[in-house]
């Protein structure tokens, strides 16, 4: 981890494809980046670092999003969550073997904001990357490196990112593979 980026670090975001063909191996990766992140933050907090409070941000799409949250959860680190459309759009937008699971992620967030509407517009996933962007100090991109599908979409929000110059973890969503390279 870059040592200027150690400093800063308050909030690690995430976004990532919502088809992930290996989600126990993305699981697995994500908790290994996250366990740097939460290591190097806990270095930095015995340093006398000015803020290492930790948390983390980004919605809870099914997918990367459910998955990199989960790894918050498990690691400790207080997640919020930014939704395009209402909990109860979310959930109901969910195949039912992901429900559960974000019923979890959202009992387990300290807060979560929703767009004023029940189906999420082109406008609403714009909002929700940008959020995303603005609050990131450092973010985990689940991603092909190919360019957002649709409007707010996770090539939209490294996008966002790499225009903020934020650090960028990278976890290839076919073979899990961490690219530290554009971290700093």
């Amino acid at each position: 981890m870059s040592e200027r980026l150690a400093d800063s670090l308050r909030c690690v975001a995430w976004t990532g494809h919502r088809v992930i063909p290996n989600p126990e191996l993305v699981a697995g990766s994500a908790d290994r980046v996250l366990a740097e992140v939460v290591r190097q933050s806990r270095q930095d907090a015995g340093n006398g670092a000015r803020d290492c409070a930790l948390s983390g941000f980004g919605s809870a799409a099914m997918g990367a999003d459910l998955i990199v949250a989960g790894a918050c959860i498990r690691l400790g680190v207080p997640i919020r969550l930014v939704l395009p459309c209402s909990t109860k759009h979310m959930l109901a937008s969910m195949p039912w073997s992901l429900r559960s699971t974000f019923t979890r992620v959202c009992d387990a967030s300290l807060e979560v904001l929703t767009a004023d509407c029940e189906a999420a517009s082109e406008e609403d996933h714009i909002k929700v990357a940008q959020q995303i962007s603005t609050k990131a100090d450092v973010l985990i991109a689940v991603w092909d490196g190919l360019p957002a599908r649709g409007p707010g979409g996770t090539g939209d929000v490294v996008r966002m990112c790499s225009g903020r110059c934020i650090p960028i973890v990278r976890i290839d969503p076919q073979s899990a593979a961490i690219d530290w390279s554009c971290f700093g």
